[in-house]
């Protein structure tokens, strides 16, 4: 919540969704800038992947649906409208593949965020996989599930989980799972 706070005090709030579709969808940095839609259909938002044309589903939270209705209101006046779910809004573009542009702008407002939470410090974006993934596990949902929203193969479901809930507290919770 502080990044994405700190993301709309710099006047950045598309690092603000992508921050929250990271955190929801689970998507490597340049396959989420290159999500496209943002459909609600029966509770699931219906994002393609614009390099291999997948179909990304997520659930429709309040959450990512308040930002992304706040995209487009913030877009509605563009000239040029993207399909893209996360745009370069001081330029109306969306960012470059290879995501150099958007690391710099990203790691611009992580160190703004991490002068009032010093555990932001060094946060990286392949991060919010990682914690999404775990918060998905934390959710209840299983390794199928997880794979059907992140797109992860199963053995890197597997790898994230063993790393991250070995050190949370209710790690014995998804022992059984992480085994089978």
């Amino acid at each position: 919540g502080d990044a994405i706070a700190a993301a709309d005090a710099e006047g950045r709030p598309e690092i603000g969704d992508s921050i929250m579709l990271g955190l929801m969808s689970c998507q490597r940095q340049g396959d989420r800038l290159a999500l496209e839609g943002g459909k609600i259909v029966d509770g699931e938002i219906i994002f393609r992947q614009q390099k291999t044309g997948a179909i990304v589903l997520l659930p429709a939270t309040p959450q990512l649906v308040a930002r992304l209705a706040a995209a487009r209101a913030r877009r509605q006046g563009h000239t040029l409208q993207w399909p893209h779910a996360v745009i370069d809004e001081k330029i109306n573009r969306p960012f470059a593949e290879g995501g150099d542009h958007y690391r710099h702008v990203f790691a611009a407002v992580r160190d703004a965020a991490a002068e009032t939470l010093p555990s932001l410090a060094g946060f990286r974006d392949q991060d919010l996989r990682d914690t999404g993934i775990t918060w998905l596990a934390n959710a209840g949902c299983t390794v199928m599930q997880i794979a059907a929203i992140s797109g992860h193969s199963l053995q890197s479901i597997h790898l994230i989980l063993k790393h991250y809930l070995a050190r949370h507290p209710r790690s014995e919770e998804h022992t059984s799972e992480l085994q089978s």
